[in-house]
């Protein structure tokens, strides 16, 4: 069975691949009559048609903290291009590092740096105990200092009542904060009637009190 699945493989790779130039080692090999499933085998026929090695050799062989890079890796070639010698630090006078830089998995998504910065700001935080409201001993220069900002805030009080006070109609009883709400309310229709309704208030209490003196003073003369 797995043998025809690397023959059926095979026979698409050959109907799907354009024609090879005569030179191609590939084009002989398609010349012979053998074809592709002659000698690709089946265990190595995967996806597309070529091997995948086993992601525990890549692993196995890679270099890490404990295998150090081979000399025929590229990087390792470039620096020595660049001047650098094994067994020395990085850096022009080989001051920097020589040990590959410790990758430690995070699994808190918190980005790079942020769990240290986390862990500054709590010890800060944790260096020493937040004393209660009893234990606080209010020094001169404090008590001084509130009872200065307590007489300040008194008077920015005494002055934003003193600004209202000019805003405020004593026929209707009303406070007003900016110049356009008392223009408005001084021309309306009910600040008018108010005020007449107030003044023959006025007037009636001021001829009940005339008639009433003009009635004692009657009877005093008789």
């Amino acid at each position: 069975m797995r043998q025809r699945m690397a023959e059926v493989t095979a026979r698409g790779l050959e109907q799907s691949q354009p024609p090879l130039p005569p030179g191609d080692p590939a084009a002989a090999v398609a010349r012979a009559g053998s074809g592709i499933a002659d000698w690709v085998d089946a265990d190595t026929v995967i996806g597309l048609g070529f091997a995948r090695p086993e992601p525990e050799d890549l692993l196995d062989d890679a270099p890490g903290l404990h295998t150090p890079i081979p000399t025929t890796s590229r990087g390792f070639r470039l620096l020595r291009l660049l001047g650098w010698k094994e067994g020395e630090g990085l850096g022009k006078n080989g001051q920097g590092i020589r040990e590959p830089i410790t990758i430690r998995e995070e699994s808190t998504g918190l980005g790079l740096g942020k769990a240290s910065e986390y862990d500054a700001v709590t010890a800060e935080a944790t260096r020493s105990r937040k004393l209660l409201t009893s234990e606080k001993v209010e020094s001169a220069e404090e008590a001084q200092r509130r009872a200065a900002e307590g007489a300040q805030l008194e008077k920015t009080r005494a002055d934003v009542r003193e600004m209202n006070r000019m805003f405020y109609c004593e026929d209707c009883d009303k406070q007003y904060k900016t110049v356009g709400e008392f223009a408005n309310h001084l021309s309306s229709y009910d600040h008018h009637h108010k005020k007449r309704l107030v003044d023959l208030q006025k007037a009636d209490r001021a001829r009940k009190g005339s008639g009433f003196d003009r009635d004692k003073a009657k009877k005093k003369d008789d």
